[in-house]
């Protein structure tokens, strides 16, 4: 079961209505509850019932997730499965970076231009953190 979370303001900002939108997958279809819920997003009374065609509950909640953002209307913190929110990290896009393309993220061409600087200044790092640890290794006498 997967839950998106969603409220919706007025033209003066007020939030009017709050719901949840909870999930789970049958054979061929996902079974679709959608829940009004009090202030503190706490489902009240019974859902409006549906069904949806998407192959599975992530493929719906990424696009319902994508176009309520767009809308200003998603609620992450209420929500579950957070890896398909727009722009979340997933495991397949982590990987190991170079130094130099961390810091042209970081400092964007400047990082590249200053790349020596920032060597050594980690390096320095580096050395400062293995000199506390072998000061922290000496055994008491």
């Amino acid at each position: 079961m997967a839950t998106t979370a969603l409220q919706f303001k007025d033209e003066t900002g007020n939030i009017y209505r709050r719901i949840k939108i909870m999930t789970v997958k049958n054979d061929n279809h996902i079974d679709v509850d959608i829940y009004l819920c009090n202030d503190s997003f706490i489902p009240i009374g019974k859902p409006e019932m549906g069904v949806n065609d998407k192959p599975s509950e992530e493929i719906y909640h990424k696009e319902l997730r994508s176009q309520s953002s767009e809308r200003g209307q998603y609620v992450p913190e209420e929500s579950t499965n957070n890896e398909w929110d727009p722009g979340a990290i997933s495991k397949e896009d982590i990987r190991e970076y170079t130094l130099e393309e961390m810091l042209t993220m970081e400092y964007g061409e400047i990082g590249t231009e200053r790349r020596d600087e920032f060597e050594k200044y980690y390096q320095s790092l580096r050395e400062q953190e293995e000199q506390q640890g072998e000061q922290n290794t000496d055994p008491i006498t």
